[in-house]
């Protein structure tokens, strides 16, 4: 019973971005993580226009989304809440790391020296070999000689020693068939 008339008393709470009160209404203009990775770029003192254009980023959209953000957590600040300040000051510092990483790397990238080309006389001496005129003669081939082939011994056996079978038959006459006579 409690419950219910207590629920009678209520104002409806508008809830914004990242669950938190909010008053509001309009949408950020940049979400919290974009805005929060270009603020560490730009802390390390990188160009404003080329570090937005690089993030596809308007510069009208940017000066919204520092008012918008930079009141939210003015707001948050009077009310004695944190929440997006909390996320925001995460954010930042995890992009400000990486954004250090990225200029550590240019400047090292900017302080190597230019890579010395490999010498190519090697390589043109090969290239002669390559282009020389193939030879069309093989070289002779050496081949072991064949072994000797020995023949196999006749053997002169009497006719009545070989069976019936092996003995030769006399051939019949071979007998002349007249031609076929055209109609």
């Amino acid at each position: 019973m409690r419950g219910i008339a207590r629920a009678g008393f209520r104002r409806p709470r508008r809830v914004g971005t990242f669950g938190c009160v909010t008053t509001n209404a309009a949408p950020a203009p940049l979400e919290l993580e974009p805005y929060a990775a270009v603020t560490a770029e730009l802390d390390l003192g990188r160009p404003r226009d080329a570090t937005l254009e690089r993030e596809g980023i308007s510069t009208e959209t940017w000066a919204r989304a520092q008012a918008y953000w930079l009141k939210r957590m003015a707001d948050e600040a009077e009310r004695k809440r944190f929440e997006v300040t909390l996320r925001y000051q995460a954010i930042f510092q995890a992009k400000r790391k990486v954004a250090e990483a990225r200029l550590r790397r240019e400047k090292q990238k900017g302080e190597r020296k230019e890579p010395v080309p490999p010498p190519v006389g090697p390589l043109a001496a090969a290239q002669r070999e390559l282009d020389a005129p193939i030879g069309a003669t093989p070289p002779p081939m050496r081949a072991p000689e064949p072994p000797p082939v020995f023949e196999r011994p006749t053997y002169a056996l009497p006719a009545a020693a070989a069976p019936a079978f092996a003995q030769p038959a006399a051939a019949p006459p071979l007998a002349q068939q007249p031609l076929a006579q055209p109609p």
